[in-house]
């Protein structure tokens, strides 16, 4: 699981390069302006903020644990600069009768030739955006699929790995049919629901790794941790931020404390 990991964040961070590239690249060809797609208004630093000072400062390591956990879940940094085309964008495909538009670009890097299909559409209640990447000649595959209300109270995006697999057929069984998923929603009282879900489709290993995570409005909240779908790490905080933690192995709990602030 570590090496799956850390050969898709690798090969993730060459992409990021890329598209930063992309967006630096102006050719005098901008092909919209302004904002004529809708944003992801979803605010990683807005969440932390809800989390009490107590918890963010505490230097018990299970403390850490916690906030690591909660950081991790709602960590789309790498992700989301790569949501809007660069100004040199061209425009290959409108339909007039709803605001659903495709822009697409490429880019050469290190040898390869990428071309990025990205897609804007929204509705009544939702935006929604897709990309697909294209290595060479080879077919385009999915690499961004999100969405979220309108209202911002609810969203999700998914990472599709398998792209990553064109580069270099090393990558084969360390990436296909792998995904990285986020998920968020706030109820009307402003309690927040937070998930993130690494999963093979290829029923080897499941939901590999998720965190789910619920911050109340008083900064109160709970953290779970799960491998293989079964439940290896809990927390719990109070609005001081003072908490407690359980640790399992094989379903039962193995350990547990508490810490204060």
């Amino acid at each position: 699981m570590r090496t799956k990991l850390l050969s898709v964040i690798a090969v993730v961070f060459v992409l990021t390069v890329v598209l930063t590239s992309c967006k630096k690249d102006d050719d005098g060809t901008t092909s919209f302006q302004g904002d004529e797609f809708g944003s992801l208004s979803f605010n990683e630093d807005e969440i932390i903020s809800k989390v009490p000072d107590g918890l963010k400062n505490s230097t018990d390591p299970n403390a850490a644990s916690c906030l690591s956990v909660i950081e991790s879940a709602i960590d789309m940094s790498t992700f989301v600069d790569n949501m809007t085309p660069p100004e040199s964008a061209t425009v290959v495909s409108t339909k007039s009768t709803e605001v659903n538009t495709t822009y697409t670009w490429s880019w050469a890097y290190q040898g390869q030739s990428f071309t990025f299909f990205w897609t804007y559409r929204e509705d009544a209640a939702k935006y929604y955006w897709d990309m697909q990447i294209q290595l060479g000649t080879n077919p385009a595959m999915d690499y961004i699929s999100a969405w979220e209300m309108k209202d911002g109270s609810q969203g999700g995006i998914e990472y599709n790995f398998n792209w990553v697999c064109l580069m270099n057929e090393s990558y084969t069984s360390e990436c296909m049919d792998y995904y990285w998923t986020y998920s968020w929603s706030e109820a009307s009282d402003g309690t927040w629901t937070l998930g993130w879900v690494a999963e093979s489709g290829q029923g080897t290993e499941g939901s590999a790794i998720s965190y789910e995570v619920i911050i109340n409005p008083d900064g109160s909240g709970s953290a779970e941790y799960y491998i293989g779908g079964a439940l290896y790490y809990d927390y719990l905080w109070d609005a001081l931020g003072n908490g407690s933690w359980a640790w399992y192995v094989g379903g039962s709990e193995y350990a547990s404390g508490t810490w204060t602030v």
